[in-house]
């Protein structure tokens, strides 16, 4: 998806198998990751924060629930995400 395509309050799957979820609850410089691991990315580069639910079943802590809120760069997050979840 590209970046324009991620929006607020909508939710999104990822690309390939498609069973992780993340809810977008912001976007904007005030949503920057605080660990820029390794990434030399400009002070006006967009972020996004969003809550992820893994699919019932998962082997990992917090399963079939939203998660604490997580950011990552918007361009990254577009890139992972393979199209929008109809409510």
């Amino acid at each position: 998806m590209k970046a324009s395509d991620i929006k607020v309050g909508k939710t999104y799957r990822n690309r390939g198998a498609g069973k992780t979820q993340r809810k977008v609850t912001g976007i904007g410089l005030e949503y920057q990751p605080e660990h820029r691991f390794r990434s030399e990315r400009p002070d006006w580069m967009v972020g996004v924060e969003y809550q992820q639910k893994l699919p019932d079943g998962a082997m990992r802590q917090g399963f079939g629930d939203w998660s604490e809120p997580r950011r990552q760069w918007l361009d990254s997050f577009a890139s992972w995400a393979g199209s929008e979840v109809s409510e």
